[in-house]
């Protein structure tokens, strides 16, 4: 039959349900049967009492028994003191009656078992015991319990139905009872619900199921508490019925249950109407309520449909025609809320004296049969718990999280790097370690990133007890597949660390933070946008770093600025990121005094005449060209021949050609002359190659930009002996001499990084220093404004606005020059930054050459050089 079949009424099957309002009656006990699907939700079920004035009239539950049996779909039993076996009947007669049909199967879920009331009839079947010692009889009870747990009801005097629906004990339990009957016994009464629930009942005094069955073994207990086990009968009944529909566990059988049970009771006075009496005591419960004991709801999964004939008892409480069963129903709910008096488990309809109507026997006709629901849910569930389990490490590993972390705020991203490695893009924040997702790193290196995140990690744990704190964060390539890349990331956050925790007493201490905008800081952007959307959950007032001059820094510093973050890069020297966003400003010099610097030294120290210019062809390389197209002008206006600025390729598909190609035509220069190279150190070894080629033995002199410093640091050039190579660089501790080891009394920066990181005189630490001088400067701007407003909480555009106040006599000095930002020319620019050139020996060790601009503690430069116009 169809799920949507409508019914096909019989005559005389339906006679007791062909009274005016039958249909909308049948419709409410379709509607209030059908469970509803949110799982932490369930329908309140009333006491359906049909009140007949007259015996003779036709029993209407034999027509709603035959609705029920042809839809199929609801578990129900009709119960009644005629159909029980026994005479006279009992309320426990009655409620096997309704255990043996409710177990019977029904479509769509589980059959219904009762292990419950399995049990309570064991307990009130117990033979009594003769022995006297109490011992005694623990062994006999527990020898008819280990017989029980084999057989189940297996005695003559139960039916196999009634046993079959009562269900069966858990597997372990039998299974441990065969092999081992003691230890079965003692994990059935501490691991199965229904030893406990009895030993919490009302006639277990002493709490205890053993106890309990004592009692019931006594001669003539049944008889003297007879009511009292009848309501036991009721609540193991109930019980199970609330067990079998509970919907806990996701993928218990209680989800797969669709429709509530009904029970067709005749409650004629005897024991069908005690029965009825027992459910409505076991569902009102009283509860004390603001000094009044009011009832407590109590959820049943069963609807009780009782057929009286008057007088009832309890006598009925506004009883209406089964024609308003709707809103009778709607009414009924409502009092059960309201604690007013007029409450009651019972809704009453008076059933119409007229029988026999063909007119309702045809709208009988027309009623759907009850619609079966499929539990789509119990499918779906284990499918999302199964799509849960594999989607959640796929997105926290995509995101840079513990494979199971619950959260779901993004802040990094993973992003591949080359064909086998990949990199984790954004903030990162207390669960992600930068030094645990270094590729392509040494050993050692990540090692002592690993240290540098931990103590950076201390100190903002001391910072977060100050509530004024405010967070800077550190945004640079910190993967990095350039030659020395890690390296230089590494010293600029031990320049970072030491400045932080000079700065831990502050009354506004600054919490810090890393972000990775990845290699080549390509995923800028990316990571830009990560750090704005923590703005304010991170109390984030500027980020510092930026890695190097390329494209996606400019993108980076875009959409910070886009969302009212200053930026305050610490080696970027491209000219053009000035005019990028007036929420930039840097702490090294431009590309344009670099050049100035480079062009005042080939014509004073070199005396050169004609130069040949090399740079990388990448187009989102905001450096190289730049700094070579500056290197023109100047070396120009020097009265310096430019021979040629010729481009090399980096990669395939940009513009270039092969730089080891271009290595051996520099040569042509002539050892007068200077070639300068304003490219990258991953290309730098292959352009000497080129030299050492054609020109081993007569190496021009070179001039390289800033970048090759860390091709200097790698060692690399050690294969080109002889190599007559100076280089700019906008910090060094060769600009206090050989030894800065000397003024470490004086200079705070080279004692705190001795007595950390030990090494402190060497070239290494360059970017250190650059590190160490960012965070004073936003240190010092957080000083400032906060100064100005003390009880103002400070924000980014503050921060931004006590950068600009560090000019003049508020001027930082840093351990690389002078940070003034009171240029007219460029306000976001320090003003005639110190700038160093340094070469090498033909020992293979560095030297300083010349220092222009002013380094507070160190010896003074060159008087001559130039200054920023």
């Amino acid at each position: 039959m169809s799920d949507r079949a409508q019914w096909d009424a019989g005559e005389a099957e339906t006679r007791g349900v062909q009274f005016e309002g039958a249909t909308e009656l049948i419709t409410l006990i379709e509607e209030r049967t059908r469970r509803p699907r949110r799982w932490g939700r369930e329908n309140l079920l009333p006491i359906i009492r049909l009140i007949r004035a007259d015996a003779s009239r036709p029993d209407p539950l034999t027509g709603l028994r035959q609705w029920l049996t042809d839809g199929k779909v609801i578990p129900h039993a009709q119960v009644s003191a005629k159909a029980s076996h026994t005479t006279p009947a009992s309320v426990e007669d009655l409620l096997d009656l309704a255990v043996t049909e409710l177990a019977g199967d029904v479509v769509p879920g589980p059959r219904l078992r009762f292990p419950h009331y399995g049990l309570a009839l064991w307990l009130v079947h117990l033979e009594p015991v003769d022995a006297t010692p109490a011992e005694q009889v623990k062994r006999v009870l527990a020898a008819r319990l280990q017989t029980h747990l084999r057989q189940r009801l297996g005695d003559t005097k139960f039916g196999a139905d009634l046993a079959e629906a009562v269900g069966d004990f858990p597997w372990w339990v039998r299974l441990t009872a065969r092999i081992l009957p003691p230890v079965g016994l003692a994990l059935m009464r501490s691991t199965w619900r229904p030893p406990r629930f009895f030993a919490r009942a009302k006639l277990a005094t002493r709490n205890s199921f053993y106890e309990l069955a004592r009692d019931f073994a006594r001669p003539d207990y049944v008889a003297e508490h007879r009511d009292e086990v009848d309501e036991l009968l009721v609540d193991a009944f109930l019980q199970d019925l609330r067990v079998a529909y509970r919907r806990g566990r996701p993928l218990g059988a209680g989800r797969r249950r669709t429709r509530y049970p009904v029970v067709l009771l005749s409650a004629e006075p005897g024991p069908g109407r005690r029965l009825l009496q027992l459910v409505d005591r076991h569902r009102t419960d009283a509860v004390q309520v603001r000094g009044e004991r009011l009832p407590k709801l109590l959820h049943d999964p069963l609807l009780v449909v009782a057929d009286a004939v008057a007088p009832v008892d309890p006598p009925p409480v506004h009883p209406v025609a089964p024609v308003a069963a709707r809103v009778a129903y709607r009414r009924w709910r409502g009092a059960l809320w309201k604690f007013d008096g007029e409450q009651s488990n019972y809704l009453d309809f008076t059933v119409p004296a007229q029988h026999g109507d063909a007119r309702i026997w045809a709208e009988l006709g027309q009623l759907r049969l009850p619609k079966r629901r499929r539990p789509w849910m119990t499918l779906v569930a284990p499918l999302l718990l199964l799509a849960t389990l594999i989607a959640v490490p796929v997105y926290n590993h995509s995101r840079c999280e513990p494979l199971w972390w619950p959260g779901l705020r993004r802040a990094l991203t993973r992003e591949d790097l080359g064909p086998a490695a990949t990199q984790c893009v954004g903030l990162a924040g207390d669960r992600f370690s930068v030094a645990g997702n270094l590729p392509f790193v040494k050993p050692e290196t990540a090692a002592a990133f690993r240290d540098v995140e931990e103590d950076i990690a201390a100190t903002n744990e001391q910072v977060r007890r100050n509530p004024a704190y405010v967070t800077v964060v550190f945004l640079s390539a910190l993967t990095n597949t350039t030659v020395g890349g890690y390296d230089a990331a590494l010293e600029e956050l031990r320049g970072l660390a030491l400045a932080q925790r000079d700065a831990v007493g502050d009354q506004v201490p600054i919490r810090l933070l890393l972000a990775n905008a990845g290699d080549q800081v390509d995923h800028g952007r990316q990571a830009a946008r990560l750090i704005a959307r923590a703005k304010d959950r991170e109390r984030i007032v500027a980020v510092t770093g930026l890695g190097v001059s390329r494209d996606g820094v400019r993108e980076a510093i875009l959409e910070l600025a886009g969302a009212g973050i200053p930026t305050l890069g610490t080696l970027l020297t491209a000219d053009s990121l000035t005019t990028t966003s007036f929420y930039y400003h840097q702490i090294g010099p431009a590309n344009l005094r670099e050049a100035v610097v480079g062009a005042y030294y080939a014509k004073a120290e070199l005396n050169a005449s004609e130069v040949s210019i090399y740079y990388a062809g990448d187009p989102a390389d905001l450096y190289s060209g730049n700094l070579a197209e500056d290197a023109r002008a100047q070396f120009t206006a020097r009265g310096i021949r430019v021979r040629e600025v010729t481009a090399y390729r980096t990669r395939p598909g940009t513009p270039g050609g092969d730089v080891t190609t271009l290595g051996r035509r520099a040569c042509a220069v002539g050892r007068a002359g200077l070639v300068f190279f304003s490219g990258r150190p991953d290309e730098f070894a292959r352009f000497l190659q080129g030299m050492a080629i054609t020109c081993p033995a007569a190496y021009p002199r070179i001039l390289a930009g800033d970048a090759i410093t860390e091709s200097v640091l790698s060692g690399q050039l050690a294969q080109f002996p002889g190599l007559p190579l100076d280089y700019l660089t906008p910090a060094s501790s060769l600009a206090w001499g050989p030894d800065c080891r000397a003024v470490r009394d004086r200079v705070h920066f080279f004692d705190a990084y001795e007595r950390e990181y030990g090494g402190v005189c060497g070239q290494d630490q360059s970017r250190a220093m650059f590190g160490y001088d960012a965070f004073t400067t936003l240190r010092q701007a957080v000083i400032r404004v906060h100064g100005l407003h003390p009880d103002t909480p400070v924000r980014p555009d503050a921060v931004l606005q006590g950068i600009g106040l560090l000019a003049g006599g508020d001027a930082v000095a840093g351990v690389t020059g002078t940070i003034d930002f009171s240029s007219g020319a460029d306000p976001q620019l320090p003003r005639d930054k110190a700038m160093l050139v340094i070469g090498l020996t033909p020992a293979g060790t560095t030297e300083l050459r010349l220092l222009c601009g002013t380094i507070q503690t160190a010896p003074a430069g060159d008087p001559k050089c130039p200054q920023d116009g």
